[in-house]
């Protein structure tokens, strides 16, 4: 199985505009705006690798090699199935109506499965891409907390270009992201 997710907007997260605010550089002062887009982008890359909750509403796409009745999908939170698509024994693409399968997601565990209702459809064999799900992912709005955070790293990534902050330390930028980790 691979899957690919819509990336969000830097800008859902944190404008250049914020971070300088967040770094205390004034707007018309000259600053590389480079080393501010590389501190925001690995702020942002931290936030989701931590949390595993894709942020911001997105669409995901799922391709499978088979049907299976339970085909589990890899991102928390999915909001609706769009479409699932797959070739058939003649290689025509077909779509599964939605009546025949159902999204089941578990918020405790982060478990999300579509169960497939009916027979399973034939399909065309030795085909990476047999079947594909496309799904409305994330959450509405990336959270205030999250957005917080995302700051807290930029100025972390400033501040401690050259070293690290002490191990063991609960850093703000942990309590501003626990309730989202998984």
């Amino acid at each position: 199985m691979n899957y690919t997710i819509t990336p969000l907007a830097a800008d859902s997260y944190c404008t250049i505009a914020m971070a300088k605010k967040q770094l205390r550089i004034d707007a018309d002062q000259d600053f590389d705006n480079d080393l501010i887009e590389d501190y925001r982008g690995s702020a942002i890359d931290q936030v989701e690798n931590m949390c595993a909750v894709v942020f911001g509403s997105r669409v995901m796409v799922a391709s499978y090699e088979k049907f299976e009745k339970k085909m589990t999908i890899p991102v928390w939170p999915v909001n609706s199935i769009t479409s699932i698509t797959y070739k058939d024994t003649a290689g025509q693409e077909q779509t599964l109506p939605e009546s025949d399968y159902v999204l089941f997601a578990y918020k405790e565990t982060h478990d999300v499965h579509v169960t497939i209702k009916v027979n399973l459809p034939e399909i065309e064999k030795d085909q990476p891409a047999a079947v594909v799900i496309t799904a409305a992912v994330g959450t509405p709005t990336v959270p205030k907390d999250v957005k917080q955070a995302v700051k807290l790293l930029i100025s972390d990534s400033d501040t401690y270009r050259e070293d690290k902050p002490m191990p063991g330390t609960d850093r703000s930028v942990n309590i501003k992201l626990r309730p989202y980790k998984y």
